[in-house]
């Protein structure tokens, strides 16, 4: 797009110069030198197509980015969105880890007091047992 861009921006310089000279300008090749510039190549409709080629060519690039870039930004945000779903599915993952492991607690706690009330009971009949 910037080669475009500059190759249209020398071609616009290129026909200014064009037209300030066009008047007094006098190709050798008619005076039978050859080394002049083409007429053709100096024509001011020759220099206005090719100007309005490097636009359209300027312009169908400039579009094939934007259509580029939308797609891009859709796909952007479609990322966005997976990530957002993974970021909450991983939040819901973490609170209910967070209940297993209180749920965890909860339990081993019981156990021990289980284990603790057990032990004190045997101790209660081995105490007994002895009297």
């Amino acid at each position: 797009l910037a080669g475009l861009q500059q190759r249209l921006a020398e071609a616009t310089a290129e026909l200014e110069r064009q037209r300030q000279e066009a008047a007094g300008w006098q190709p050798q090749e008619q005076e039978g030198g050859g080394t002049g510039t083409p007429q053709a190549l100096l024509c001011p409709q020759h220099l206005t197509s090719e100007l309005h080629t490097l636009r359209a060519q300027v312009e169908a690039a400039t579009e094939a980015h934007e259509r580029k870039a939308n797609v891009l930004c859709e796909e952007v945000a479609a990322a966005a969105q997976v990530r957002d779903s993974a970021l909450r599915d991983a939040e819901e993952a973490r609170a209910q880890l967070e209940l297993v492991v209180e749920a965890q607690a909860v339990g081993q706690w019981a156990l021990l007091e289980a284990q603790r009330e057990a032990r004190e009971s045997q101790e209660e009949r081995e105490e007994q047992r002895r009297l």
